[in-house]
């Protein structure tokens, strides 16, 4: 996120949360306290923790400069963590909406650590060694026009990516031309799956997989740009969260994505923008040559 216009990502989340309204599970119709803050405030203000690296009681003061009234430190903690299921709606819908001719899909998976230390118990000797924990987020990239992350799935640490995998097909649909993964994702139902939906399967094959060939090479090195995007990421957003608890972490982790996708729809919009205002430029001139050119002195 080289440009940071913060107030540009600001009005971006509210342009395509208001289109993302109908997918959204229905709230409760209970009685009770209405709500004094928007979720788009609540976005934006975790959006803003994200992307510069702050604390929740950081991100609050600095988001007085930015909006008339915030929340309580506590009401923010509480609302951040009702917001699972809106940004992933909104990374697929951000996705849809730029991403036209879909060449190849690329899944992975990828981990991102939170300050909660877990006890590696299983391991022998007199030593317990303790690690940080992390949350595993399995991740489908496509290419097109644009580089794009179409949904993402959260799960806990050391979670099976194809099982995540399985859970995220049930919320979403692949189209593509080419399906490219490791040898991980080398299973019969996945296979079945593309198959039935024309998608060519680029998986690396397993060791013991007998009546089937070797990918080609200059096709499967297409899935070292999604390890390019984890590793860009990381760099610019950090690999990992400022949270104790998994539920805030795969929150957090799931912000990093979205802001990616928003920075995609920014270069997309700035462009589209500069496009209209050259086409406008240009069809002005040839009318006013098309004017001026039987008028000249002779």
């Amino acid at each position: 996120m080289r440009r940071r216009n913060i107030k540009k990502i600001f009005k971006l989340i509210q342009k395509f949360y208001k289109n993302i309204l109908p997918q959204l599970p229905q709230k409760s119709t209970n009685r009770g306290r209405p709500r004094k803050y928007s979720d788009v405030l609540i976005l934006s203000l975790a959006v803003l923790k994200e992307l510069l690296g702050l604390s929740f009681r950081e991100t609050l003061e600095i988001g007085t400069m930015y909006f008339n009234k915030v929340p309580s430190l506590r009401d923010f903690h509480y609302r951040v963590l009702q917001l699972e299921e809106i940004i992933k709606h909104l990374i697929n819908f951000i996705h849809d909406t730029l991403q036209c001719e879909i060449e190849s899909i690329i899944v992975d998976g990828t981990g991102i650590g939170f300050k909660k230390h877990t006890t590696l118990n299983w391991m022998r000797g007199t030593y317990v060694r303790q690690i940080k924990n992390h949350v595993r987020c399995e991740v489908v990239l496509t290419k097109g026009k644009y580089k794009l992350f179409q949904y993402v799935e959260v799960g806990k640490a050391y979670s099976s990516e194809i099982k995540l995998l399985k859970k995220l097909l049930k919320k979403i649909e692949l189209k593509g031309k080419k399906f490219i993964a490791d040898k991980l994702y080398d299973v019969k139902w996945l296979r079945e799956y593309l198959k039935k939906r024309g998608i060519k399967e680029v998986i690396k094959i397993r060791k013991r997989a007998i009546g089937r060939k070797e990918v080609d090479y200059e096709e499967y090195k297409e899935r070292n740009e999604i390890e390019g995007l984890f590793g860009n990421i990381k760099t610019k957003l950090g690999g990992y969260v400022y949270a104790y608890r998994e539920d805030m972490a795969r929150i957090q982790a799931l912000i990093k994505f979205l802001l990616y996708n928003l920075y995609v729809a920014y270069i997309f919009l700035f462009t589209q923008l500069w496009n209209d205002i050259t086409n406008f430029i240009e069809n002005h001139i040839k009318i006013y040559k098309f004017y001026i050119i039987p008028c000249k002195i002779r």
